[in-house]
């Protein structure tokens, strides 16, 4: 990509993802990026705001920073300028686009209003304080709600509606005394629903806006509440195709919002999905979110300023990854994972010298076994629970563990002659006795007291014994190596 500064990203009606940045225009085809800018196309400034995929015509829209308006035309696979001289546009900072209820285009300026693009007779006709009663300060982003309103995010002057039959404007104001009032008066994002709901992010959280009563109800940032909006600074909210509302925000990731199970709640009980910076493939490469869309397929893409575009594929693997990492001189390495147990609310991983315990997919503690005499360079094979459950830890060369959850102590099984087996698995009896499969034969323990099972183990083909399960008090089953020379 031309740069990692992500202003924008839209799809076009061939399935050609568009990014927008800093420095200039991408198109992405799912394997490489054709790039754009003003020394080798059309495009009238590097420096962009905004890019929107036409829904009716061959078209993709370009907004910049200063130097006006532009569109890519696949007619003539070219980049074109609508100048802002005379009458025709309001001004050359466009900051938003959006496609108007009858198919024209409204385009936002920074200074002085927005214009509405009528392209059946491709004429621009202005919305502003000299024609807008009510209409003042300056704007970031508008939305129609195709009943007549246009909707208005403004720079420090909160939200204005424009209605577009009388051409005037009422604008809505942060109170510090009513706690229905818009949050904050810096509006960056406007999202109206399938619903007609109209979502309004702030630089101080998330409102919802009921046009009836005029009364904004707000969502925060509460610290320490994972559940809640990541970050109060919103710049782009999108619906997607499932009903789910997405928020990008500032310093913090995306929350998503499932409107569904959240109906009638207090706004201090709603709880979003969070997904966070984490270095990764389970998360955001930087948590500058700044744009998203869902693309014909069902796939999100989230343009990240200073972070690129991170993807999220819709269809779902077949597996969840746990992330089981250590960070080695800057950098994010994966672990392995030897051991495993999983009961109804935990997971237990043995990795190298160490035993991981997770819930819900996050790591919840650690415990480093090196204090129990291991040898630096073992790890856990094995792990079982028992039924006082009691953790079995069977390690690589390195004798056998006990970790007691009730009191969060690992003390060694067994005397110093058993420091070294390589155990393999464990399996209880109906009695309470551990039976141990290892590389050197079947072992048990009872009653406080490690033994070799020397009658049982002059029983077996190959005391080399992977698995073994109890299928009564008075029979194993055991699964061992037998090597076959075939003539």
């Amino acid at each position: 990509m031309s740069s990692n500064y992500v202003v924008s990203v839209t799809q076009d009606k061939k399935g050609y993802l568009w990014i927008a940045t800093e420095s200039g225009l991408n198109r992405f085809d799912g394997r490489q990026f054709n790039i754009y800018t003003k020394n080798n196309s059309g495009l009238s400034g590097n420096e962009l705001n905004v890019v929107l995929a036409d829904p009716y015509e061959n078209k993709v829209w370009i907004g910049t920073q200063r130097d006006g308006l532009c569109y890519f035309d696949y007619e003539t696979e070219t980049i074109s300028r609508i100048p802002a001289t005379g009458n025709y546009m309001l001004s050359n900072d466009i900051t938003d686009l959006s496609v108007a209820a009858d198919s024209g285009l409204w385009i936002t300026h920074y200074h002085f209003g927005v214009d509405y693009y009528d392209r059946k007779n491709q004429t621009v006709y202005p919305y502003s304080s000299k024609n807008v009663k009510g209409l003042e300060g300056n704007n970031w982003v508008s939305k129609e709600d195709g009943n007549g309103n246009l909707y208005i995010g403004h720079h420090l002057r909160g939200l204005s509606i424009v209605s577009l039959k009388d051409r005037t404007a009422k604008n809505y104001q942060h109170d510090p005394n009513n706690p229905y009032s818009i949050p904050d008066n810096e509006v960056r994002a406007l999202c109206i629903d399938k619903n007609k709901n109209v979502w309004v992010g702030t630089n101080n959280g998330l409102a919802l806006f009921n046009p009836q009563s005029e009364k904004f109800i707000t969502f925060k940032h509460i610290e320490g509440n994972e559940n809640s909006l990541l970050s109060d600074q919103i710049l782009d909210i999108k619906q997607m195709k499932d009903g789910t509302l997405w928020i990008c925000t500032n310093m913090g990731g995306v929350s998503i919002l499932n409107l569904r199970e959240n109906t009638f709640i207090s706004p201090e009980k709603i709880t979003f999905s969070n997904i966070t910076v984490t270095n990764d493939n389970h998360g955001l490469s930087g948590p500058n979110a700044r744009s998203i869309i869902q693309d014909s397929f069902g796939n999100i893409w989230i343009g990240n300023y200073r972070g690129g575009v991170d993807f999220i594929s819709y269809a779902q693997p077949l597996f969840n990854t746990i992330a089981y990492t250590i960070e080695k001189q800057g950098k994010i390495n994966n672990k392995q994972v030897w051991g495993l147990w999983a009961d109804n609310h935990q997971i237990w991983l043995g990795g190298e010298g160490e035993l991981g315990i997770y819930e819900k997919g996050k790591k919840t503690k650690n415990f480093s076994l090196h204090e129990c005499r291991l040898h630096p360079q073992t790890h856990i094979n094995v792990i079982y629970q028992d039924k006082q459950e009691r953790l079995w830890l069977g390690t690589y060369k390195n004798g056998i563990l006990l970790y007691t959850p009730k009191d969060g102590r690992i003390t060694r099984i067994g005397d110093k002659g058993s420091e070294f087996l390589d155990i393999c698995s464990f399996s209880e009896d109906i009695n309470g006795k551990i039976w141990i499969g290892t590389q050197t034969g079947i072992y048990s323990y009872f009653n406080n007291q490690l033994s070799y099972e020397k009658e049982l183990n002059a029983q077996l083909p190959d005391i080399m014994v992977h698995m073994s399960y109890c299928l009564s008090s008075h029979y194993m089953h055991c699964s061992v190596f037998i090597n076959v020379n075939w003539t």
